[in-house]
């Protein structure tokens, strides 16, 4: 998040809207990942009131106003799931999953440990551990 402010201050200066910039872009695509994992549940309904869930909440309200990176760290969850969906939708449909989905789980833990720490692996791998079971 702060190579993303830094980023964002070198393009635009320093001052207060390029700074909040990237965590809004971010709980904008954040919306987007839950509208379509919405969407894949509960159809184009469901989508859009998970995605209006979403942004009525306290949430994001509240971490986009003290730059705190949870708003990004629930989008690089939220990809890595969706990423995590599409493997188990090849798997049952009897093909091989994807590389590059298995790349983009990988990716996005990445990006969560880079984004909070080592909450990026243990979230995911936590996931992954229950599901097996």
């Amino acid at each position: 998040m702060y190579w993303c402010v830094a980023a964002s201050f070198k393009l635009f200066g320093a001052s207060e809207w390029p700074a909040r910039l990237p965590i809004a872009l971010g709980v904008l695509a954040l919306l987007l990942m839950v509208y379509r994992i919405g969407r894949r549940f509960y159809g184009d309904e469901g989508g859009l009131y998970a995605a209006l869930a979403l942004a009525t909440g306290f949430g994001p309200f509240i971490f986009t106003r003290l730059l705190i990176p949870d708003m990004l760290v629930g989008l690089w969850l939220a990809l890595g799931f969706d990423f995590f969906l599409t493997i188990l939708e090849q798997i049952e449909a009897q093909q091989k999953p994807s590389v590059w989905m298995c790349w983009g789980i990988a990716a996005t833990m990445a990006l969560n440990v880079l984004t909070k720490g080592l909450i990026g692996l243990v979230f995911p791998s936590g996931r992954f551990f229950f599901f097996s079971c």
